[in-house]
């Protein structure tokens, strides 16, 4: 259901006010989260989405969100969608494209089809945030 309240409660209206959306999903651990690390590097970085790497041992299912020591970001052309923070531009874009019958319709698959979707220049997985 993170999906379908994303779809009718963070409209690009609702949160017209701010420049990032961040959606955490309940399972995620991300165990000491530093926002204002996370946020200035994805400013920094010129990212579009941004993902904070993530505890081992959570529900993460892609080894490359799994934190690494000394590493600060890593661009890539995939994120899990378990915590993703996108620009307010990305996010309208892809808003538009949550909970549609022919596009991921229980959510499943969207990290599969963010980057295309959302037509983005760059993805990164953020360590230390």
């Amino acid at each position: 259901p993170v999906w379908w309240h994303c779809k009718h409660l963070l409209t690009p209206d609702a949160v017209g006010g701010f420049d990032r959306v961040m959606v955490v999903d309940g399972t995620v651990q991300l165990g000491g989260l530093n926002v204002r690390h996370l946020l200035r590097t994805m400013r920094g970085n010129s990212l579009d989405i941004a993902h904070p790497s993530v505890s081992h041992g959570s529900g993460c299912y892609a080894g490359r969100l799994l934190q690494r020591s000394g590493v600060l970001l890593r661009l890539t052309d995939f994120v899990e969608m378990l915590c993703p923070l996108l620009t307010a531009s990305s996010w309208a874009v892809f808003h538009q494209k949550l909970l549609q019958p022919d596009i991921a319709f229980r959510g499943v698959g969207y990290d599969q089809l963010v980057k295309s979707v959302t037509q983005v220049d760059r993805m990164g997985v953020v360590d230390g945030a």
